[in-house]
């Protein structure tokens, strides 16, 4: 999955920190699509950060993240 960042915000009532940011996730059936494109030639020029992680990591990673994102938004 790629993470774009956007803005990272303060909430000082909640004393926490809130980062704006649109997520793609990235399957072997949209990765034709995003070549085809020139999507990931596009990106390559920038700096990334690749993170290698387990089954049972990316299991969580694709739990908490909509959760994380929901709770963003009911806290509005």
């Amino acid at each position: 999955m790629f993470i774009f960042p956007s803005t990272l915000l303060l909430d000082l009532a909640r004393r926490t920190v809130v980062l704006d940011y649109a997520l793609l996730p990235v399957t072997r059936g949209i990765v034709p699509t995003l070549e085809r494109s020139g999507f990931l030639a596009a990106i390559g020029d920038r700096e990334a950060v690749h993170i290698k992680v387990d089954t049972d990591e990316l299991r969580l990673w694709k739990e908490v993240l909509p959760a994380w994102m929901e709770r963003c938004r009911a806290g509005e």
